[in-house]
């Protein structure tokens, strides 16, 4: 988090915790030897907390060994000294150990009052545990005093909880600080890998996130060996509370049985109760930032965020919402457009073509990142570009920019706008819907092509279970899916499926069946992260931004520039291929989102003024909507539209003439007035650009590109009222 890699050999930071396993071990087994006339039982507890010390250690010596070790040597020897420390306090006799150790001795109140203050002094600690690995701002709690004390808080619950669940055992808090700083070493390897920060949606998908665990490279720096220390010093502490080993009688452990679950359940309530109760976002007026939420995290706590950030994942009735009106006012934007189109000669051509003559197979590309970091002034190196893409492509029906509602990571949501033409705008920070609503029956694509009797695949090559595609694609009424295991002996390209064997697969589809098709390619050779040192010699890149990027830093962006060549050359070569066709066909290709240090580089090239230009740059990605044959009335497009990731399908559906719904007709008369609308902001018809939770004033000169929603053209209200109560009806409220 913000360090410098310091080049340690690794035989040497490998042997220093390596050291301080050893030093354990011979402290457990001269404790061993000494209390060999004392009885096992003793023993055995404390070489049970010692053994944690030791396979940390060892733990953190493989990793340098490895040569996973980004941090400071010294950092290194006082994480190994202070473990080495803490795990031989854990083998102090008896007679210093706060259990009841003398063998006839009762509980009392003393042993109650220093379990309590065991506890207490556990908490800071654990906090600590938390959020250092990931928390390079942690120093600066003074700021936010009240979203810590919460965490703070809801910690102490935790490690009380668990004591009175263990039976008054320190074992019991001490998986709880364990668990925390579990926590936040995951949160720093997000970090590491996507900018992004743990959501409670994530939760929901962890089997897609181990899916592609494997991807990365898991470089620890000295901010996690920290977090580990913390953890360190509580366990030691925890380590001295048990209950008493004297004499005992029925009465007396069922009555401390009790008396555990009862505290329990009190503790358990109360924690609860602080978790639900209070609107976090209002009482305690903790902020999340929702474009970058990871700031958020850092600024407020792990868990006082995380838990905001639950508490808006409700989706609200809109205010005054009535599902009768809001039918009416939808067929009746829908006959408007229709009006429209027959008095449009394009559009009449367009329709008239798609109902008249064969029906186009449709190929829908989702590329994954996919974007150009041209955007960026050239980088400041040169860069012009994906060549093919950026070219002037005969066959182009329209292209541009779309806005998307992702950055580095959350593939699924632009998957879900693109292919339900629903907007994550009013689903609210931290959602996936594939993993949080029920899809069964839901408005999509799929269903639509189906009702037009074409023949449905999707296509993923990659587990099916990733982002529950195999049970989502069902329910939205695709007939078939093909995931990796239909890619074998696939050409591979930055160790995933390339997307030049997805489009072979796309031909093979075509070719087997002259009927039309709608098929939905999701790739995935572009995958984070960017340090695998895989791009074959031809699509390597060497580009030196002159005042941005270092190290794994130009790893990172040189590999991903090269994955954009591949799918550079990739979808030229599947073009021409179309070309040879003798069937129509088109194809929608799009980019899912920007990889995850677009950030850093939009942080390093320009003033975060907290525009909304600034904010949206890093949700853009290209579009482009061709076709091989001559798609009638494609004249009225004037290239470079910019559009958004919910109005793409409806776009792409009126340029080559097929039948919209009502809803879809909708947005195309809503996106006259709000051309692009994603989860942090729209645009106007003007190109002005709004935040919708931005709270800064229009600049001196009068811009409105860094104005808040609150000024904003009251059409674009309006507009984005109807849409989010359509969108309410159509997916909540049916």
């Amino acid at each position: 988090m913000g360090e410098e890699t310091v080049v340690i050999a690794p035989a040497v930071s490998g042997i220093v915790p390596l050291l301080g396993a050893i030093v354990l071990v011979a402290c457990g087994l001269l404790v061993a030897w000494r209390r060999k006339g004392a009885g096992l039982r003793p023993m055995s507890w404390s070489h049970a907390w010692l053994a944690v010390y030791v396979v940390v250690l060892a733990g953190a010596s493989v990793f340098c060994f490895s040569n996973l070790y980004t941090g400071q040597i010294w950092q290194l020897v006082v994480f190994t000294v202070s473990l080495a420390v803490f795990g031989a306090a854990t083998q102090l006799p008896a007679r210093w150990r706060a259990d009841g150790s003398s063998p006839q001795k009762p509980r009392s109140v003393t042993d109650g009052a220093r379990d309590l203050a065991v506890l207490l002094a556990c908490t800071p600690l654990s906090v600590l545990a938390l959020e250092v690995p990931y928390n390079d701002w942690i120093w600066e709690y003074r700021q936010y005093q009240e979203s810590f004390t919460i965490e703070a808080v809801l910690v102490l619950c935790l490690l009380a909880l668990l004591y009175f669940v263990a039976g008054r055992r320190g074992s019991g808090s001490a998986l709880g600080v364990i668990s925390l700083c579990f926590v936040g070493v995951a949160q720093y390897f997000v970090y590491a890998f996507k900018l992004a920060a743990i959501l409670p949606s994530d939760v929901l998908v962890m089997g897609t996130a181990l899916a592609v665990s494997g991807n990365y490279e898991y470089l620890i720096s000295g901010s996690v060996l920290f977090g580990i220390v913390y953890a360190g010093a509580a366990l030691c502490l925890l380590s001295f509370v048990a209950p008493s080993r004297g004499a005992k009688r029925a009465a007396a452990e069922a009555a401390r049985y009790v008396s555990c679950v009862a505290s329990a359940l009190i503790v358990a309530v109360m924690m609860g109760a602080f978790v639900t109760v209070p609107e976090y976002a209002e009482d305690p007026g903790v902020h999340v930032d929702s474009w970058f939420t990871y700031d958020s995290y850092k600024h407020n706590g792990f868990l006082t965020t995380f838990i905001t950030v639950a508490q808006d994942m409700v989706v609200e009735k809109p205010t005054g919402y009535s599902s009768e009106e809001t039918t009416s006012i939808v067929a009746q934007t829908a006959t408007q457009y229709a009006d429209l189109l027959l008095r449009d000669e394009d559009h009449a051509a367009s329709q008239a073509q798609f109902e008249q003559q064969q029906q186009p197979c449709v190929v829908a590309i989702m590329n994954e990142t996919f974007s150009d970091m041209s955007v960026f002034d050239e980088l400041h190196a040169g860069y012009t570009g994906p060549e093919f893409f950026n070219s002037d492509i005969d066959g182009t029906v329209t292209r541009g920019d779309i806005w998307v509602s992702v950055n580095g990571g959350g593939t699924c949501n632009s998957e879900f706008e693109f292919l339900t033409g629903n907007t994550m705008a009013f689903f609210g920070v931290g959602m996936y819907p594939y993993s949080t609503y029920k899809l069964d029956d839901c408005e999509c694509l799929a269903r639509q092509f189906d009702e037009l009797g074409y023949t449905t695949t999707a296509m993923h090559p990659n587990y099916p279970t990733n982002w529950s595609r195999d049970v989502i694609y069902e329910k939205m009424g695709f007939q078939k899916f093909l995931s990796l295991d239909d890619f074998p002996d696939a050409q591979m390209i930055h160790n995933e499926v390339s997307d030049a064997a997805t489009y072979d697969k796309v031909l093979e589809l075509l070719e087997a069946d002259d009927t039309p098709q709608f098929i939905f390619d999701v790739t995935m050779q572009n995958h984070s992260g960017y340090t695998r040192g895989d791009i074959p010699e031809e699509f390597q890149c060497d580009y030196k931004p002159s005042d941005w990027g270092s190290g794994d830093s130009l790893v990172s962006l040189n590999e991903y520039l090269g994955c954009m060549k591949a799918s550079d050359v990739a979808l030229q070569e599947f073009i021409e291929q179309l070309r040879e066709l003798d069937r129509p066909v088109v194809v929608v290709f799009f980019g899912d989102h920007q990889p995850g240090f677009s950030r850093d580089i939009n942080e390093a090239f320009y003033d975060d003024d907290g525009s909304a230009e600034y904010v949206q740059r890093v949700y853009r990605t290209p579009y482009l909507i061709w076709a091989n044959y001559d798609v009638a009335g494609s004249g009225r497009f004037e290239g470079d539209e910019v559009t958004c990731t919910a109005y793409l399908s409806a776009l792409f559906m009126d340029s080559i003439g097929a039948p919209l719904s009502d809803y879809q007709m909708m947005q195309m008369v809503a996106s006259r007035t709000v051309p692009a609308i994603n989860l942090y902001g729209f645009s106007d018809a003007k190109g002005n650009e709004y935040l919708f939770d931005d709270t800064s004033e229009p600049t001196e000169d009068g811009a409105v590109s860094s104005a808040s929603e609150q000024n904003a053209p009251q059409e674009c209200l309006e507009t984005i009222d109807l849409l989010e109560r359509a969108q309410y009806q159509r997916f909540i409220d049916r």
